[in-house]
């Protein structure tokens, strides 16, 4: 695929409204590459809501979630701990039990015409995380492969920012909640480890106008202090630990 296409396939996720725009064009994407089938999962602790867009045939996702794979998934357990795509072939399965439990779905997977495929993860700010997966029941030459990793990890990122985006949108904050810039600079530097009193030297305010700030920001968040305020704004991605 050239480049410009990948860029194409990326610009028209950014303008999606909603997650059957998404999954449209995510289904165009694999099938472009040559694949049959698409999934993509992500957790956004924003709204605290796992999103999955199914791409996988019907019997296999019902088998699967009613078999509780998911734990013994080792595109799933890539994902979850690694930042690079990763095909199935070359996936890493462990010894004993597990094993023999990772095994059994990949093996299952194949006889719903998932045989080969690609898997990439997506981690993102405050505990975001994603996974896109593309299958087939065709066999693949490696330089196919190799090539399908790069594009899909492409993909894989603009799919995740599109979805945060509309999902957001649906459920996240009200204008009530909305914490303002003043009060995110706060949280800020009380994450860094900063008093009122420093912030308020840093941000050339005074030090009841900082406090005024934090005490705004615990309400909006509804919690009862400033280190639950902080810990729940890393979570939902609206300040850094860095």
């Amino acid at each position: 695929m050239k480049l410009e296409r990948l860029f194409e396939y990326s610009e028209s996720l950014s303008s999606c409204a909603t997650q059957d725009e998404i999954k449209e064009v995510c289904k165009t994407f694999a099938h472009t590459l040559g694949f049959e089938h698409f999934i993509y999962g992500a957790y956004f602790p924003l709204v605290e809501n796992i999103v999955i867009l199914n791409g996988f045939p019907d019997p296999w996702r019902e088998h699967y979630d009613s078999a509780g794979y998911m734990y013994s998934d080792p595109t799933v357990k890539h994902c979850s701990v690694n930042t690079s795509a990763i095909e199935w072939s070359q996936l890493a399965v462990t010894k004993g039990r597990r094993g023999a439990a990772e095994r059994e779905v990949m093996s299952e997977a194949m006889v719903y015409g998932l045989r080969q495929g690609v898997s990439v993860p997506v981690h993102g700010p405050g505990g975001e995380w994603g996974m896109m997966s593309l299958g087939s029941s065709e066999r693949y030459s490696p330089t196919t492969i190799k090539d399908t990793r790069f594009h899909t990890q492409f993909i894989a990122q603009s799919t995740h920012e599109a979805l945060k985006r509309v999902v957001n949108a649906v459920g996240g904050e009200t204008p009530e909640s909305q914490l303002t810039v003043r009060e995110c600079e706060c949280l800020q530097w009380t994450a860094n480890g900063k008093t009122a009193w420093e912030i308020s030297r840093i941000l050339n305010l005074s030090e009841s106008t900082v406090t005024f700030h934090l005490k705004n920001a615990i309400n909006k968040m509804e919690v009862a202090n400033r280190p639950q305020a902080v810990a729940k704004a890393v979570t939902q991605s609206r300040i850094t630990l860095f």
